[in-house]
């Protein structure tokens, strides 16, 4: 009924429709320009008059197309914010159309996911694996004459050391919960539901546990490192 409603002389005159859907404005492509609130344009040769909408976790897209009394109308309840960056809901609702109207069906981008998914697990892996590494690896502590274990560090050097490792395990992982909700309008219990929230929820939890190793294992340097009593400088 919905649906129909924007098709129908019944439910508004004629001239109002064709007001509505008839582009004036352009929209940045050269076969399409908005209306009130739709946007006409061709697909295949046939006029269709379209509109979308989407929000950080749902897609709608309504297609029409007036010299057939057809419409098709997308309805998602979960979406991702690379989908709704690259119009994938149009993509799927231009294509269904197409296929109505017996035409060829445009691309739908159907790699895109499955592109992003391996990227981000390909990510993933290798947080996890240097933290894999930095667990297995053995822990440098001074020799008994108070001297380092390994070679001596530069002191610029350890600092700029310590200064990139605090802010890839302290900073980002902050700025990931407490500014990406903002950046995506919404909050963490949509974002926790999207491909993008649910990766760098992943992230950020990884470089945490990475600052957790990292300190315990200095921690553990500092535990094993000996003591210089008195009587063994005075027995040097």
């Amino acid at each position: 009924m919905w649906l129909a409603l924007p098709l129908s002389p019944a439910a508004i005159s004629s001239d109002a429709l064709e007001v509505m859907h008839t582009g004036i404005a352009s929209s940045g492509l050269p076969d399409q320009r908005y209306g009130f609130g739709w946007f006409d344009g061709t697909l295949g040769g046939a006029r269709v008059v379209s509109h979308t909408g989407s929000t950080t976790d749902m897609a709608s897209m309504a297609v029409l197309v007036p010299s057939s009394d057809l419409g098709v109308v997308i309805l998602m309840n979960g979406t991702s914010t690379l989908y709704e960056t690259l119009h994938k809901p149009d993509t799927i609702g231009l294509a269904a159309t197409a296929l109505l109207l017996g035409q060829d069906p445009p691309g739908t981008i159907e790699l895109l996911y499955p592109a992003f998914t391996g990227l981000a697990a390909i990510v993933i892996a290798l947080i996890g694996f240097g933290i894999g590494r930095l667990v297995r690896r053995p822990i440098a502590v001074a020799s008994s004459a108070g001297t380092p274990a390994t070679s001596a560090e530069p002191r610029w050097r350890r600092a700029a050391r310590y200064a990139y490792r605090g802010y890839v395990d302290v900073v980002v992982p902050i700025a990931i919960v407490l500014l990406v909700p903002a950046y995506f309008a919404t909050d963490w219990s949509v974002m926790a539901r999207i491909d993008i929230g649910q990766v760098l929820l992943a992230i950020a939890a990884l470089r945490v546990l990475d600052g957790v190793v990292r300190v315990g294992r200095l921690g553990i340097a500092r535990h094993r490192r000996p003591k210089t009593t008195a009587a063994a400088l005075a027995a040097t």
